[in-house]
């Protein structure tokens, strides 16, 4: 769902404009537990993140000021899920086990050839 136009300074108040949320407040951090009537899931470690401009949000959603343009969305995700995570490299993995092969040849050459003289 889209919405534009919408009045706010920070991604709390900005989705609170538009739907129902329900917060728990820590001192003066929100932390969301339910958007449009659907809660986060502890059993199934499905929690409310928000992200603004493909990015996940590194603070409280009330402490995030929200600036024209920005486009803000919410995702009820285990955290293993996230999108900013990057998926590993093997090459780099592959490459450092063939490295170490070689280098451990050559040792055992080495000792070898030392062990003939």
């Amino acid at each position: 769902m889209d919405f534009h136009d919408i009045e706010g300074t920070n991604v709390l108040n900005v989705t609170e404009s538009v739907t129902e949320v329900e917060v728990i407040w820590y001192g003066d951090l929100a932390f969301v537990t339910s958007i449009a009537g659907t809660s986060n899931n502890e059993s199934a470690s499905l929690w409310w993140q928000y992200w603004v401009n493909d990015e996940l949000g590194p603070v409280a959603a009330n402490k995030y000021q929200v600036h024209d343009g920005d486009a803000v969305s919410w995702k009820r995700i285990p955290p293993e899920m996230e999108s900013t995570d990057q998926p590993i490299d093997y090459t780099i993995i592959g490459g450092a086990v063939v490295l170490a092969v070689i280098g451990f040849g050559f040792l055992v050459f080495l000792s070898t050839r030392k062990a003939k003289e």
